[in-house]
């Protein structure tokens, strides 16, 4: 079953004078077989409205279906997917976090995030860094950040895991506190610890990014 629920943004306020990005509807996607039972809630997208979105929810299904032998077996797969929306003034990003469970030990936890500006134009991390310095001053912030946070007895990982690469930083959201990056599980700690999160306040971000 699937149909269509609007949603609204997690610090959605409509200010007096300039209209924020509203965001579009929300697929609900309810479906089960002989081995495997999803339940998704991500946007409305297609090839020309939010195509990113609609690429990569297409490739986590495909992944998904991809683990599931033929002929099922007795343990069943399972797929679940939340989206939040944070707006700033100017922004609105997609926040999808999609669990699933496909026989390991466990199951696991990612985010990913899509941002477009006012008219609906995708933003990249390297659209908001403001010098090729950037990437610097953000690994070193979210290492000190860190650092006090998980110990330095996760040094290693941490440091691994805040390399100044755009790969360690390409999951973000932008909202009128500033800009906060997502951390995958096992990216700056053990498994235990769950996806980890690090605001950068709108006090800071001046020089770093262009927001």
């Amino acid at each position: 079953m699937i149909k269509l629920v609007p949603i609204l943004p997690e610090k959605f306020v409509t200010p007096a004078v300039k209209v924020r990005p509203v965001p579009v509807s929300m697929v609900i996607e309810k479906t089960s077989g002989a081995a495997y039972v999803i339940d998704l809630e991500y946007p409305q997208s297609s090839e020309d409205s939010l195509p990113e979105i609609k690429q990569n929810i297409d490739k986590i299904k495909s992944d998904f279906f991809g683990f599931i032998p033929p002929n099922g077996q007795e343990r069943g797969y399972s797929m679940t997917m939340r989206t939040s929306v944070f707006t700033s003034s100017s922004t609105i990003t997609y926040k999808i976090e999609t669990y699933r469970d496909t026989g390991g030990a466990h199951g696991n936890i990612s985010e990913t995030t899509f941002t477009y500006d006012e008219q609906g134009t995708f933003t990249s991390l390297d659209d908001i860094l403001s010098s090729s310095k950037s990437l610097d001053t953000l690994s070193t912030l979210s290492r000190t950040y860190f650092y006090k946070k998980l110990g330095e007895g996760q040094k290693e990982v941490i440091d691994r895991g805040t390399d100044p690469t755009r790969e360690n930083f390409d999951t973000w959201y932008i909202t009128d506190d500033g800009i906060t990056f997502v951390f995958q599980q096992y990216q700056v700690g053990a498994y235990t610890i769950g996806v980890q999160e690090f605001l950068i306040s709108r006090s800071v971000v001046s020089g770093i990014f262009n927001i």
